[in-house]
């Protein structure tokens, strides 16, 4: 595009890239070299930005030239691509773009395009876990499998043993491990020939897997142990058995008012005693209660300071004697307890008070514009946990988001904190930071990969670094 200020003719800039489709690996980095020139007639300032995906892990030094004009003249500037490490990286071709605009008039800019291939990293951890290893009719084992790769793995399950004395069922025979994922195969386990008596016996047997490229393969190893049905261990637990069922005859008759029970009583049960009520969280408490054998049922009162009751809370179980009571505002809470019978209730319990403190207010937010941020953090030595994809600091359109995630896991007892990357040597962005939750402190990639799994309901898209 030409265009005239006082009698001076400006063009928009004329880029090039040296590359337009480098390849970087997985927590490494690619440099191509962009040049720009100015066309037109005067000195024009530039900066540079990123466009695409890949603009999260992408940046352009320096960000601003001055260039001079006339075409012979240009300048260059450095695109430098640093994805992040397996399994936070996706493989493949990713397009992505770099915009340069004048400073003197946003009007004037130009925008170059490529495609950077990420490569793909293959990462699969195994181990077969026994449930029931020890059994006379079937042993139950689970497969698990750990991607720690950047690309999707889906293998075929098999198992067998050398000596056929074994039958197999696996579920599913397919299995598809997505990347940073955990994936669980089932196996059940049963002799052909069910032994009544005799010694204990070892079935060794193995558990093949195939991965859909058909290069990538292994096996897991495992022992069925096969006990007789008939043993003197039966017999003792014969004896248990009529010793439970005794039990539990004696148990239903006190239940029903009959011999060896508590005497039956006209009218409504006595009262029972409250004997705790303990703060659970800023908004909960819990009460205990005295168990009655008189009782079919409870109700649960929270008694007002005039002494009048307010809200009530029915337990229909008899030998239920606790309950949590949630959705309390801050300040001081009583309760009682009465018993409920055939014949109508209890009177009610001496009540018990709790005070509940209002949660401290979150930190003002810093400079950055993040609250409460660990901005000099760094991940201790060993595996840690990054919940969610990490937030761009200068997008102000997801302020926020990042420390209500942290106050989401703390209320989970997860001590997870909110780092600037810019800050760390071991959290890569290269995007000029990030506002990333982080819990650190693991033995290991396993245990780190576990707290993931277990923390998906509040962050699904958790993912582990190793060591």
């Amino acid at each position: 595009m030409i265009k005239c200020v006082n009698g001076s003719v400006r063009l928009d800039p004329v880029l090039a890239l040296t590359e337009p489709r480098p390849t970087v690996q997985p927590g490494g980095e690619a440099r191509v070299t962009l040049t720009v020139r100015n066309a037109g007639a005067e000195v024009e300032q530039y900066r540079f930005e990123v466009l695409g995906e890949c603009s999260r892990w992408t940046d352009v030094v320096p960000r601003q030239v001055s260039v001079l004009p006339e075409e012979a003249r240009e300048e260059t500037v450095t695109v430098v691509f640093r994805p992040p490490p397996a399994p936070a990286s996706v493989a493949g071709e990713v397009p992505f773009g770099v915009r340069c605009v004048s400073l003197e008039s946003p009007q004037r800019c130009a925008v170059v395009e490529g495609d950077v291939t990420v490569g793909a990293v293959v990462g699969l951890r195994d181990r077969l876990d026994p449930v029931t290893p020890r059994a006379r009719w079937t042993g139950r084992y689970r497969a698990v499998f750990d991607n720690t790769g950047s690309v999707p793995v889906t293998l075929k399950l098999s198992a067998s043993d050398t000596k056929r004395a074994l039958r197999f069922a696996v579920a599913p025979e397919e299995l598809a491990v997505a990347p940073g994922r955990t994936a669980t195969g089932y196996l059940l386990v049963k002799p052909r020939q069910p032994a009544m008596l005799g010694t204990v016996k070892q079935h060794p047997f193995t558990v093949e897997y195939e991965a859909s490229d058909g290069v990538r393969r292994g096996q897991l190893a495992g022992v069925f142990e096969q006990r007789p049905i008939l043993s003197k261990g039966l017999v003792a637990l014969a004896v248990v058995l009529v010793a439970l069922l005794g039990a539990g005859a004696v148990l239903l008759a006190r239940r029903a008012g009959g011999p060896g029970g508590p005497e039956p009583i006209a009218g409504p049960p006595p009262p029972v005693a409250l004997a705790s009520v303990t703060r659970v969280t800023d908004a909960s408490v819990q009460l205990v209660w005295q168990r009655s054998p008189y009782a079919t049922g409870y109700v649960a009162q929270e008694v007002l300071a005039d002494g009048s009751v307010g809200s009530s809370k029915q337990v229909d179980e008899r030998d239920q004697s606790a309950l949590t009571w949630t959705e309390l505002a801050p300040g001081k809470h009583c309760f009682r307890v009465l018993a409920v019978g055939a014949a109508g209730r209890s009177t009610p319990s001496e009540p018990k008070c709790v005070e509940l403190k209002a949660a401290p207010p979150s930190s003002p937010a810093g400079p950055s514009g993040a609250a409460g941020a660990d901005a000099g953090a760094e991940p201790v030595k060993g595996a840690y946990v990054i919940y969610t994809p990490p937030t761009a600091i200068d997008d102000r359109t997801a302020q926020g988001v990042a420390e209500k995630l942290v106050a989401k896991l703390q209320a989970l007892g997860v001590p997870a904190r909110l780092v600037d990357s810019r800050e760390s040597k071991r959290i890569a962005d290269g995007t000029g930071g990030l506002w990333v939750v982080l819990q650190d402190g693991f033995p290991d990639f396993q245990a780190a990969l576990a707290e993931c799994n277990k923390r998906r309901s509040v962050a699904p898209d958790c993912f582990a670094v190793a060591p």
